[in-house]
């Protein structure tokens, strides 16, 4: 969505750079925990940066992932009392 956006309604570069029309892993991004209420991580927010996902024109681009109860089952135990409950 973000790169459709950035592109003027097409996800696609049209065949110019192939490698920018691909998915990149989300590990591939830094992945950095989020608190909005200043007491626990409520949200990941992955930030991939210039050339990984796009051209350097196009910028960064940034996806905020809420902690929910998928989230919360991949968070090892004893980092669970980090992250706000569902």
């Amino acid at each position: 969505m973000q790169r459709a956006e950035k592109r003027g309604g097409n996800a696609k570069l049209n065949g110019t750079i192939s490698e920018f029309d691909q998915c990149i892993a989300i590990t591939d991004g830094e992945i950095i925990p989020v608190s909005k209420g200043g007491k626990a991580f409520d949200a990941l927010r992955v930030v991939i940066g210039p050339y990984n996902a796009g051209p350097y024109s196009e910028g960064s681009y940034e996806i905020e992932l809420p902690v929910e109860a998928d989230l919360m089952a991949a968070v090892k135990p004893a980092y669970k009392g980090w992250f706000g409950t569902p």
